[in-house]
């Protein structure tokens, strides 16, 4: 099944804001780590915006996922947990 680039962007937000949650992080404090405007992350997780090829790699640094779970929802989200199957978004 083929996503549309609407489809696509609302995945990405949900994953982004599930990685968020589950590394116990505020989207402050995350933007935060990140280096970025505080409104930023809320923007992404809105789908106002989608992160930069070099955000995604920030936030699968700073959250410890596993960006071919960010992009695609495939396999587990953080990084070594040994679960393939972990998919909260997607």
């Amino acid at each position: 099944m083929t996503l549309s680039s609407e489809e696509w962007r609302t995945l990405i937000a949900a994953r982004i804001r599930d990685a968020r949650r589950d590394s116990g992080f505020s989207q402050n404090t995350l933007a935060v780590a990140l280096g970025l405007h505080p409104m930023t992350v809320s923007k992404w997780e809105r789908c106002l915006v989608t992160p930069s090829i070099e955000s995604f790699v920030d936030v699968e640094r700073v959250l410890g996922v596993r960006k071919e779970w960010l992009l695609t929802g495939e396999g587990s989200m953080k990084k070594g947990d040994g679960n393939e199957t972990t998919q909260l978004a997607g």
